[in-house]
């Protein structure tokens, strides 16, 4: 697996300068594992462009997610920052 990252969009630069590419919809998944019309480097292009500003939700979450030993549902539950 690979993870494809670009410069980081409004929302996430406060935690990090890189960000994943994301593909928003089905529509974007297939054009990005079935158009063999475009060169390889017009489809990364076409998949690291910035979201738009409001479209990720940033919450701070335990330290325990940094774990692969640590697996259950309250991780992702919201915590208070001190």
């Amino acid at each position: 697996a690979t993870i494809i990252t670009m410069p980081s969009n409004e929302d996430t630069r406060t935690v990090h300068d890189r960000m994943p590419a994301i593909l928003r919809d089905e529509q974007e998944l297939m054009g990005w594992l079935t158009d063999n019309s475009t060169k390889p480097e017009d489809r990364i292009n076409k998949i690291t462009q910035p979201l738009e500003s409001g479209t990720l939700l940033l919450r701070a979450v335990s330290k325990e997610v940094n774990s692969v030993k640590s697996d259950r549902a309250a991780l992702i539950d919201p915590i208070d920052l001190p």
